[in-house]
């Protein structure tokens, strides 16, 4: 019996050791081997690794990073290279990775399923402000 709990404290210890590994594709690492979230290297803000960071690309050269929070969230920072302004939530609760389309124009929109199991999106204005979101 004592072999047995041994075995599974060292599966178990080997498990939050591989936890703490760095994630591969997203530019984000685990912000602690017993923690489930990621943290951005450059931009911080503690995200929900499996959705990974999307990123908006303006004609200005301002880029947008999305992350979904720990919240469910959709939280944004934008700004120019090495001058992004801080994390603000866009509002939502979603359980997808964020897909942008109309990337690299001034109205990109935002695709992402919610919780009810529903497509939601939020358009980008040319004036600058985003939409609601809608089904």
């Amino acid at each position: 019996m004592n072999v047995t709990i041994a075995r599974r404290a060292v599966i178990a210890v080997t498990a939050l050791a591989l936890a703490g590994t760095t994630v591969t594709g997203v530019g984000a690492t685990r912000a602690h081997a017993a923690q489930s979230y990621c943290t951005h290297p450059q931009l911080g803000g503690a995200f929900q690794c499996e959705y990974g960071v999307s990123w908006v690309n303006y004609p200005n050269g301002q880029d947008q990073a999305l992350i979904v929070g720990l919240d469910y969230a959709v939280w944004e920072n934008h700004g120019f290279p090495g001058a992004f302004g801080g994390w603000k939530s866009m509002g939502g609760t979603v359980r997808s990775p964020i897909y942008v389309t109309n990337n690299n124009t001034e109205t990109p929109k935002l695709t992402v399923r919610g919780t009810d199991g529903r497509w939601w999106h939020k358009q980008r204005y040319s004036s600058g402000l985003w939409s609601n979101w809608v089904s």
